[in-house]
C-alpha cells in the first residue's frame, strides 16, 4: 500500500509516462519507473504493460488531448 509521500512520488513518476510525447518516450518512461518502483511496489508497472495496447493509441492525438484522456483513465 502507498502512503501519502509515497503516492505523490508514484504519481509525478507515472505523469512522465503519460505526458510522453511518443509512444518510444512512454515506453522509455514505464522503464524507468519499473527499475525506481517494481521492487516495492511492482504491480503498477505490471498493470501498465498489461493494458499497453490500450494505452498506446492515445500517442496519436495531440498530446493536451491525450494527456487528459490517459489522466482520466489512470485516476
Amino acid at each position: 500500500m502507498l502512503g501519502w509521500k509515497e503516492r505523490k512520488a508514484v504519481a509525478a513518476d507515472l505523469k512522465n509516462i503519460y505526458r510522453a510525447a511518443t509512444v518510444e518516450e512512454a515506453e522509455r518512461q514505464l522503464e524507468k519507473f519499473a527499475e525506481k518502483w517494481d521492487r516495492r511496489f511492482p504491480s503498477i508497472s505490471a498493470m501498465w504493460r498489461r493494458n499497453w495496447q490500450g494505452i498506446i493509441p492515445f500517442f496519436q492525438f495531440p498530446p493536451e488531448v491525450a494527456q487528459d484522456h490517459l489522466y482520466d483513465q489512470c485516476h
